[in-house]
C-alpha cells in the first residue's frame, strides 16, 4: 500500500529532500522509469554528492573536487545526466486551453497499445494489458446480461 511522506519524512528515509529526486535519478538513474543515471555512481554516492553540493547542476560547477576516476565518469556520461533529470521532473505549473472533454478515453485500441508498450521496453506494463482488456470488456456490457458471478475475485 502507498505511504504518504512528507519532505520531513523523505529526508530521512533517502538522506536527500523530495527537490532533489530529479537529481538523484540524474545521477544514480532508476531502472523502473528506464533511466540509467550516470554508470558507476551508486545510491550511496548519490545522497552523498547531493549531501554536499545539493545539485547536479552544482556538482558539475565541482567537478575539480571529484577524484579524477568519478570526475571522468561525470564528463563521460553528462549527456545522459541531465537527459535523466529533465526526465524525473515533474511540471506541476502546466497551463492548456484544451476543453477537458478533449481528454476523455472514446476508443481503446489495445493491440497498438501493447505494440508501443514493447516498442519502448515497457514489457512490464504491456503484460497488464489482457488484464485491461477483460475489465473493459464488463464495463462495456449491458448489466442485464452479467451473470451473478461477474465481479467476483477468484
Amino acid at each position: 500500500q502507498g505511504i504518504l511522506m512528507g519532505s520531513k519524512e523523505v529526508q530521512e528515509k533517502y538522506g536527500f529532500t523530495p527537490d532533489q529526486i530529479p537529481d538523484y535519478k540524474g545521477l544514480h538513474g532508476d531502472p523502473s522509469d528506464n533511466l540509467p543515471g550516470i554508470k558507476g555512481i551508486g545510491s550511496k554516492t548519490a545522497t552523498k554528492l547531493l549531501a554536499e553540493y545539493k545539485s547536479l547542476e552544482n556538482i558539475y560547477t565541482h567537478l575539480d573536487d571529484l577524484t579524477p576516476k568519478m570526475r571522468e565518469k561525470f564528463e563521460e556520461h553528462k549527456e545522459m545526466a541531465f537527459m535523466c533529470k529533465k526526465m524525473a521532473t515533474l511540471h506541476t505549473n502546466l497551463s492548456y486551453e484544451t476543453p477537458k472533454t478533449n481528454f476523455e478515453v472514446q476508443h481503446i485500441d489495445l493491440t497498438k497499445g501493447t505494440e508501443f508498450l514493447n516498442n519502448y521496453s515497457l514489457r512490464t506494463l504491456a503484460t497488464k494489458i489482457p488484464e485491461l482488456q477483460s475489465l473493459l470488456k464488463i464495463e462495456n456490457q449491458d448489466p442485464s446480461q452479467l451473470d451473478l458471478f461477474t465481479f467476483v475475485e477468484q
